[in-house]
């Protein structure tokens, strides 16, 4: 999450210096290290998920 917020610093401090460029690219960034985050921690989630649907397969047979 540090990244993250690493990143929106980036973009707002070069937003505040009229670096739009800088700001875009900052922001990009970003953006995608939220969408990489997101992605990873619902692989964990349903991983974890379908882990406890294997458990409960193997009791029920």
């Amino acid at each position: 999450m540090g990244n993250i917020y690493s990143e929106v610093g980036r973009s707002l401090n070069a937003k505040s210096r009229n670096d739009l460029e800088a700001s875009t690219s900052a922001m990009y960034r970003a953006v995608d290290l939220f969408d990489s985050t997101a992605e990873s921690l619902i692989d964990q989630k349903l991983k974890k998920f379908l882990g406890q649907r294997t458990v409960l397969r193997s009791v029920l047979r």
